[in-house]
């Protein structure tokens, strides 16, 4: 379940608040496992849900159930998807984990692996935008400075965008715009994109992202903050002195 690559992560940040050191072995095996999710997969994007199998045959170790299949190295866990597991929600575990480890261990190839999926959520996730349009909206919130009520999602891939000023009710129709979750990470020619982008992709997936290719190895100091659940940093208050 790609909801668990939260945990390379939180097992090297555990070693570096003291934990035992084997811990990172753990965390750096476990990584590597949830990049090869995304890297096994035709799109480079991870399903949901992948399913482990010491039973692959030679030369051919990532299946998909629907007959689609997916080589790979040789000598490899056989991974196999159901048919329902195969979409990506943009979720930001992986690249979470990936965060934390390039932190403590310094290791480029973390960058590296983070930079791979990037590209991959640009090819097949995003959507484009007409930017005129954009330029309006924008001209329209700085001019205006607008209350943002609410988006209201519809499945003709348009957004509504609702906008409040004082005793007025409009709206703005944008077409297209932003990354989209898709429902087949094994199907390059056709991932099958939902017109919906969660609200985690922005608030964590590419803060996490941002974080990690930053050169500045201080910024949100992982000795000076603790990231809840929802990426938002909180200050490590220093204990009282007793």
């Amino acid at each position: 379940d790609h909801l668990v690559c939260f945990l390379p992560g939180t097992l090297a940040l555990g070693v570096h608040n003291g934990l035992p050191g084997d811990h990172m072995d753990l965390a750096v095996q476990l990584m590597e496992t949830c990049y090869q999710m995304y890297k096994r997969m035709e799109t480079g994007l991870s399903p949901e849900i992948a399913h482990f199998s010491m039973q692959a045959s030679e030369g051919q170790d990532v299946i998909v159930k629907s007959s689609l299949v997916f080589k790979g190295q040789a000598k490899m866990l056989l991974v196999v998807l159901q048919p329902a597991d195969r979409h990506n929600l943009l979720r930001p575990e992986t690249v979470e984990s990936l965060f934390y480890m390039h932190r403590f261990t310094k290791d480029s190839k973390y960058r590296d692996w983070g930079w791979d999926i990037l590209q991959s959520f640009n090819k097949y996730t995003k959507v484009p935008t007409d930017p005129l349009l954009l330029g309006f909206i924008t001209l329209a919130v700085l001019d205006f400075q607008p209350e943002l009520c609410c988006w209201i999602h519809f499945p003709e891939e348009t957004l509504i965008r609702w906008l409040r000023f004082p005793n007025v009710f409009f709206s703005l129709k944008v077409p297209g715009g932003g990354y989209t979750s898709i429902n087949n990470v094994g199907d390059p020619a056709n991932p099958g994109p939902r017109d919906k982008m969660e609200s985690f992709f922005l608030g964590e997936t590419l803060k996490y992202l941002y974080l990690l290719f930053s050169d500045d190895m201080e910024l949100l100091s992982l000795d000076k903050y603790i990231f809840n659940t929802e990426a938002h940093p909180l200050p490590i208050w220093p204990s009282p002195p007793k």
